[in-house]
């Protein structure tokens, strides 16, 4: 396993983590 490749799935997890927690956050107080 590369570190480049930890890196990259890293930022993906991330990012889907950060869209998945403003989603429901907008979501929450929206309905």
């Amino acid at each position: 396993m590369e570190t480049v490749e930890e890196g990259s799935c890293e930022g993906s997890v991330a990012g889907r983590i950060a869209e998945v927690a403003k989603s429901l956050l907008n979501s929450g107080p929206v309905t």
